[in-house]
């Protein structure tokens, strides 16, 4: 896979990865896999991290129906290049999940009841 990868980002294209690699429970991120941050150290790139909220009911754990759902996608602001060269690929894998976990922190989906 990360050949392929590989290639579409030498094109100059870009990749979606989803560094959880499964489904989990909604309310907490499972621990992040590293692939992804090791294919951006490896290609140059930056990394541009992006929440994903509400997706429970759209494709449950271990369903294989897919339900309704009201989804936010919110792009976060990119880990540029120079950040990429300089930290470790753990490193940069925390970073990136802290920025995602910071903002589902603070902007819970779907919004409190008022």
């Amino acid at each position: 896979m990360f050949e392929r990868c590989r290639e579409v980002i030498a094109a100059g294209s870009s990749v979606v990865i989803f560094p959880e690699g499964t489904r989990g429970k909604p309310e907490a991120m499972k621990p992040w896999k590293p692939g992804a941050f090791e294919l951006a150290k490896e290609t140059d790139i930056a990394v541009l991290p992006i929440a994903i909220q509400g997706t429970a009911t759209a494709l449950p754990a271990k369903g294989v129906r897919i339900g309704a759902a009201r989804i936010r996608m919110t792009v976060l602001p990119a880990i540029g290049v120079e950040e990429v060269r300089r930290l470790s690929v753990e490193q940069l894998g925390e970073l990136a999940r802290s920025k995602v976990a910071a903002f589902m922190a603070a902007e819970p989906w779907p919004p409190p009841k008022r």
